[in-house]
């Protein structure tokens, strides 16, 4: 049926691959991005944290996934694999321990707390409740990893250069991030050739998705707590 709709539409493989890219973009930033929720004021809680999740999980990886699959390519092409595990555990441990310092002043700023943690005061009610929600966070930052290093910097290698598809994966993965603090959206840029750096140096996936979602979790915990709300705390 995939080659049926294929031929319906006529579309090449560069054109299938840009289109998909859009769409999947688009969708997501309309359906699961905080970014629009953050500028209707929408509230944030649990449950919208799940549907944000559930989203990225549908239109990040999924769907990007069966089309690569079905264009023949293997995940490890796609840096599905273990990859460079000792490389990528220090550049990720020690990164992750530059960023402490940095997220914690970085996470003083109003328009941060009034974004982070997507669930609201629930992540900070126990420290049960915080390591799910780091756990939900985690199959959120794999998402978002597999169609930014993933899809859109290994895959598209097979149409453009490198360098381009470095870029692309940045342009892409900064866009998302319309609607989030300005101070984020401006720190998207030099994360995304990070982030894209690490996912070519490992071979792997697996290493940006550790680094953000460490970023993730200590700019929650730090947002709560700069808000006096980890009620875990003596």
């Amino acid at each position: 049926m995939f080659e049926q709709v294929k031929q319906v539409l006529k579309l090449s493989e560069l054109q299938q691959f840009l289109l998909l890219t859009l769409i999947c973009q688009v969708a997501f930033w309309y359906l699961g991005s905080p970014g629009p929720s953050l500028l209707n004021n929408a509230e944030r809680d649990l449950v919208s944290s799940v549907k944000t999740i559930g989203a990225s999980i549908v239109f990040l990886l999924l769907i990007p996934i069966v089309w690569s699959m079905f264009s023949g390519f293997k995940f490890r092409d796609l840096g599905i694999q273990i990859g460079s595990s000792q490389v990528g555990l220090v550049i990720v441990g020690l990164l992750s321990l530059v960023a402490i310092p940095i997220l914690f002043f970085a996470s003083r700023d109003i328009s941060i707390q009034e974004t982070y943690p997507w669930s609201g005061t629930w992540a900070g009610e126990s420290v049960t409740q915080y390591f799910v929600w780091i756990a939900l966070y985690a199959i959120y930052y794999a998402a978002y990893e597999f169609f930014y290093r993933g899809f859109i910097l290994k895959a598209g290698e097979r149409f453009f250069t490198p360098q381009l598809c470095m870029l692309l994966q940045v342009a892409f993965s900064v866009m998302i991030h319309l609607g989030k603090p300005f101070p984020e959206t401006l720190a998207a840029i030099p994360a995304g050739f990070l982030f894209g750096w690490l996912a070519i140096k490992t071979k792997s996936l697996i290493y940006p998705i550790l680094l953000h979602l460490a970023i993730g979790a200590l700019t929650d915990l730090f947002s709560l707590y700069h808000q006096n709300l980890l009620e875990f705390l003596p």
